[in-house]
């Protein structure tokens, strides 16, 4: 229980994202609509050196494309937790993407959501696949949508998806995505002392991320 709060407090201090005043934005499917987990790798682009060559790699986690790219480049790393919190500032001017339900809700970030998915198993597992996410450069691939997701991280039967409802391939950083996940878990984490998260929040530009369990 103490590990579990301790977590939650971290990954709280993260973010004023989940905070943010929603602002509704034009969505191509209802959010209610079943999504899907498209199968195949997820796609990552971005420099394997500072002001190098965009190069596009490929791998079934992000976790195998950092492998990948250091094999490129040794000298590949994340991003600094201080090139991290570098980027605070960016957040608070994005602090009005995440977007209610069509039915009115004024809550931007849905816990238990989506329908017939399940909790996350493991909290620590969770939280390092966030900070991986949120250290990690460049950009990540969405499958054109509605409705469809890919699994970006996974580990202990606890898993982050990048879900896209528009009807062309989408891109945005990664670490977005991480920022996005955390905010889920400091609103929809089980306060039982197993940290169990099933959540869904949504942008404006018709990317969502979900956290919940996965086969893993």
């Amino acid at each position: 229980m103490v590990q579990v709060s301790a977590m939650l407090a971290a990954v709280s201090c993260l973010l004023t994202y989940a905070s943010a005043s929603p602002v509704v934005g034009e969505r191509d499917a209802d959010p209610a609509a079943a999504y899907t987990i498209v199968d195949g790798p997820i796609e990552w682009k971005g420099a394997l050196i500072e002001g190098g060559e965009e190069v596009h790699l490929t791998g079934a986690s992000i976790q195998e494309i950092v492998a990948k790219a250091q094999a490129l480049n040794p000298a590949f790393s994340l991003l600094a937790e201080s090139e991290v919190a570098a980027t605070a500032p960016h957040l608070v001017a994005r602090q009005t993407p995440l977007t209610p339900f069509t039915d009115g809700s004024q809550t931007a970030i849905h816990c238990g959501w989506p329908p017939g998915w399940t909790p996350t198993w493991d909290f620590t597992a969770l939280h390092e696949g966030i900070e991986y996410m949120r250290r990690m450069p460049g950009d990540c691939r969405a499958p054109a949508g509605p409705g469809h997701c890919e699994r970006v991280s996974c580990s202990w039967g606890s898993a982050i998806y990048y879900c896209n409802d528009n009807r062309s391939e989408h891109w945005e950083p990664c670490r977005w995505i991480g920022d996005v996940a955390a905010a889920i878990v400091t609103k929809c984490a089980d306060r039982d002392g197993n940290g169990r998260t099933l959540g869904q929040a949504f942008d404006q530009r018709n990317w969502n991320v979900i956290v919940a369990s996965g086969s893993c």
